[in-house]
């Protein structure tokens, strides 16, 4: 079976009304990003998995650390359905190059 790469995308909306929602959210937060999620945009992230196998442990992972309230929404896509996608940029202009190791703002 070949290698196929596999992005992990995870988009939430929690709650931060009151200090625990605040600390619950930022618990979460750091979670994925020790686990090796980057940030697209606040509150939606995304993390390389080598082959299905993995994305779907990463999925199990996020799923484990979820925090209790609020709402969490995953999606796995290949590496080439992602790179299919365009960023559209409002207001001043701006070159993104956007290679497989990172967008690179010049």
């Amino acid at each position: 079976m070949r290698c196929r790469f596999m992005q992990v995308l995870v988009m939430f909306d929690l709650p931060v009304e009151t200090a625990t929602q605040r600390r619950r959210y930022r618990v979460f937060r750091k979670k994925l990003i020790q686990e090796g999620f980057v940030m697209m945009q606040y509150s939606m992230y995304r993390k390389l998995a080598l082959n299905h196998q993995q994305a779907n442990r990463v999925e199990q992972f996020v799923e484990k650390i979820k925090p209790l309230q609020g709402q969490v929404w995953m999606v796995s896509i290949t590496d080439k359905q992602f790179k299919r996608g365009k960023w559209i940029v409002g207001g001043e202009q701006s070159i993104y190059i956007q290679n497989d190791e990172r967008v690179i703002v010049i």
